[in-house]
């Protein structure tokens, strides 16, 4: 880092010497696309604003301006990357050598027009990268995959959505396309088609019974006896079932009804004995209900609460 920091310091020296000052400005710098904004002062050198927002030159990238002019007022700079991309145009492909652009000055250089029915793959504006496979044709040939069957079409759509027109594949409100319908058509495309469709379940569920305690004093020590049998309720519930190509994907309850409400078991309890654990806090509540009276909340050393009226 200090090394880093101390030849920027050399680099921006004669920078210093020459303007005695420097003035804020802005300054974009466009990597075919993607802009990166400086907010620096200026003037400054193309190649030390380069420096700054750390973005490096290959052998065949070109910047514009310069990387020795100077830069004196909020403006952007430019760089094309040299990149190799495949051009198909009807079916003949070629390899072309690129320093930057974008397809339709790509298309425009190497004499391809786009008139009737002739599309690119990608959209005109679109910056070119190293690697990159255009597709220039009346047609493409993809494989549509709907309903268990796949097949290939050589179609003459423009996108997605067009393509399945072509094709003859209906679509209900809920199916699901991949790519999207308003996807660009390219070249080997697979488009997958997943049919959806909700529907309304309706079955019976128990409800599970609940569980009270209640104290007895007049029980033995600890001693525990089921007052009230508990027994499960019985309820109607609907579900929103989501199948995706036949199969269960989710489920969402809409609707539930209570056919048997489920009775509460009740276990009555003895006292404690006062020789297993003791009293750790013992908390008065008064005139809980208006009556007069009151409560206390009493912590015993097993950690267990009770509470006994006053």
């Amino acid at each position: 880092m200090k090394r880093k920091v101390a030849a920027l310091l050399l680099l921006l020296l004669p920078t210093l010497l020459l303007c005695g000052c420097l003035a804020p400005g802005e300054v974009s710098i466009n990597d075919q696309g993607v802009i990166t904004t400086l907010h620096t002062r200026l003037p400054r050198r193309v190649d030390e604003l380069l420096y700054l927002a750390e973005l490096e030159l290959r052998d065949g990238d070109e910047v514009s301006p310069a990387l020795g002019d100077w830069i004196t007022s909020p403006r952007e700079i430019l760089i094309r990357r040299e990149c190799v991309v495949q051009l198909s145009v009807d079916g003949v492909t070629r390899t072309v050598l690129r320093c930057g652009g974008t397809v339709g000055e790509l298309l425009e250089d190497e004499g391809v027009s786009l008139t009737g029915d002739r599309h690119a793959n990608y959209p005109l504006e679109q910056y070119l990268r190293d690697g990159m496979e255009i597709y220039v044709s009346d047609s493409f040939s993809v494989s549509v995959r709907h309903d268990g069957e796949t097949g290939f079409f050589r179609l003459r759509s423009k996108t997605v959505g067009e393509a399945l027109v072509e094709c003859g594949v209906s679509l209900s409100e809920l199916d699901r396309v991949s790519p999207s319908p308003d996807t660009l058509l390219s070249q080997g495309m697979e488009i997958v088609v997943s049919r959806v469709r909700v529907e309304l379940l309706t079955q019976e569920e128990p409800i599970g019974f609940e569980t009270r305690y209640e104290r007895d004093e007049s029980l033995p020590y600890e001693e525990e006896r089921v007052s009230v049998e508990g027994k499960d309720g019985l309820a109607r519930v609907s579900y929103a079932v989501t199948y995706v190509d036949g199969v269960e994907e989710s489920r969402e309850a809409v609707r539930t009804e209570v056919l048997v409400e489920p009775v509460t078991m009740v276990i009555k309890t003895g006292p404690r004995d006062p020789s297993a654990v003791s009293i750790v806090s013992k908390k008065a509540f008064y005139d809980c209900d208006g009556s007069g009276h009151g409560y206390y909340e009493i912590t015993y050393s097993d950690g267990t609460v009770d509470y006994e009226p006053f």
